[in-house]
Formats: C-alpha cells, structure tokens, sequence
C-alpha cells in the first residue's frame, strides 16, 4: 500500500549510508538525487491520499465501538495497553501463524481489552515496547554515523520492512475498524522472514 512510499526512501537512506538529518554521505557529499526521490514519493503519496478523500467524498469511515473496542475506550491507560497487547498478538500471528490462531473476525470480544496493570498479558507488551525502544534507539544512533557497519543496516532494513507497513493499522495516527487483521501483516512478513535468514545465517 502506500507505506511503499516511506519504505523506499528508507531502505535506499541505508543502502547508499544517507544520513536522513543531515543529507549527506560518509564523502560528504549532500544526497541532492536522494532528496528528489523522496520529495516525488512524498508528493505521490500525498496525491493517493488526496483521491482517496475526493472518492470518499471528503467523510471519514465510521466505526463503532464492537469492531475496535479498545480505541472507544474511555481510560487512556486502557487503551495503551490493549493496543500494545494487540500488537504482541499480531507478532505471535507472524511468528506462529498457526490455523488455529487465525480467525475471519477480530472484532466484538475476540480479544478482552487488558483492564488492570496486573494483567498477566501487559508483561510480554512491556516487552515488546523495551525492546521497540532498543532497537529504534540503536537504528537512530547509527544513522547519525552513516550506518557504519552491516549489523546497523540489516537491523534497520529488519526493523523498517517490519514496522512501517504495519503503522497505519497500529492505531496511532487515527481509529482502524478493525482489533486484528491477517491482511497488514503482509508487508511485515517480508521483515520478519528477513530477520529469520539473518538469524539463521548468524547461528548456523
């Protein structure tokens, strides 16, 4: 979809070692060619979302609370860790996509929201987080210094294909009417199946 868009100039940033604040190569050489390709798909994405808007008459699709009942919600607290929770199910779906853990419908309670900070369920979210905010910090720091080495790139290129597809559905930018969802994980499998050949590669 059009998460295309902001993979490209991501993984291109990696592949050629572009600072993104800085716009430069280890040469010093301001990345001017890389700045346009961005520029046009920014553009580009921009008009798919400006035609999306004139098809759907300038309106927003209304959801109710049964197909995404964590983001109606009132405590905020709530919310946050039935979202994080969410996403421990969707890295389960793409680690064990097992027959039995798929489902047609993920709305109504197919998923009970997590309520109480003692829940059980918050302990594999906070770890999913602590290690989000790893990776994420240690991705930001290399790009300061031009991704030095082939671990930064392949952990960035991991993190990117994994992530950024699944960020529209991730409830943070606006409400999805859906909890779960097979299909925006297809772009985060290439990531994940990435990650398992490096993995595999580095042991074996």
């Amino acid at each position: 979809g059009i998460t295309a868009c902001a993979l490209i100039p991501i993984l291109e940033c990696v592949r050629n070692r572009i600072s993104p604040l800085t716009m430069r190569q280890p040469s010093g050489r301001f990345a001017t060619g890389y700045l346009l390709r961005t520029l046009g798909l920014l553009t580009l994405s921009l008009l798919v979302i400006l035609h999306r808007l004139w098809l759907m008459r300038g309106s927003r699709p209304v959801f109710l609370p049964h197909n995404n009942p964590a983001a109606f919600h009132r405590d905020s607290g709530v919310r946050f860790m039935s979202y994080w929770h969410t996403y421990v199910t969707n890295l389960r779906l793409l680690a064990l996509p097992l027959p039995s853990s798929l489902s047609c419908d993920w709305s109504m309670g197919s998923i009970p929201l997590v309520t109480s900070v003692s829940d059980p369920r918050n302990i594999p979210s906070l770890l999913l987080l602590l290690l989000l905010l790893s990776l994420t910090s240690f991705v930001l720091s290399s790009s300061l210094s031009f991704f030095p080495t082939p671990l930064s790139r392949k952990v960035t290129r991991v993190l990117a294909l994994t992530c950024v597809p699944f960020l529209p559905a991730a409830n943070l930018f606006f409400t999805v009417g859906f909890v779960v969802a097979e299909r925006v994980l297809y772009l985060s499998s290439l990531g994940f199946c990435v990650l398992v050949a490096l993995v595999w590669d580095g042991v074996f």
